[in-house]
């Protein structure tokens, strides 16, 4: 028995693990009103979005905190631009998914985000 018979064996019940791929469907705001399918499919597509962004903000966390160990006393200085980033993204992330709640989808989102959009208008009336 050579070494090489173990290995043609195992080549061929080799299982191939690759990442998946969703494809892209169209956002709530493109739904039909009574479009069930449409509809569930943009909340899954939000939900992995906001795990998408979620990890990016830890991303941006372990960096900055990275940073700040390799710097040491000089971290505010040296970090500074990344500390600017992840104070961004944590900005970002806060104004789309703060107030949603455990149970918030794409539908509550995108009512909040329609909100924001009224008051940031309202506020520039009231500049002009």
């Amino acid at each position: 028995m050579t070494p090489y018979w173990m290995e043609r064996q195992r080549a061929k019940r080799r299982i191939h693990y690759y990442h998946r791929e969703f494809r892209r469907v169209p956002d709530l705001t493109q739904c039909m009103e009574d479009d069930v399918l449409c509809h569930y499919e943009a909340n899954m597509q939000w939900k992995r979005d906001h795990l998408v962004d979620q990890e990016i903000v830890k991303i941006m966390r372990q960096r900055v905190a990275a940073c700040r160990t390799r710097e040491g006393e000089s971290a505010d200085q040296n970090c500074a631009p990344l500390i600017k980033q992840y104070a961004e993204v944590c900005k970002a992330f806060k104004a789309r998914y703060e107030d949603l709640g455990y149970y918030g989808g794409a539908r509550t989102c995108l009512m909040k985000q329609k909100e924001r959009m009224m008051e940031e208008r309202k506020a520039e009336g009231k500049v002009e």
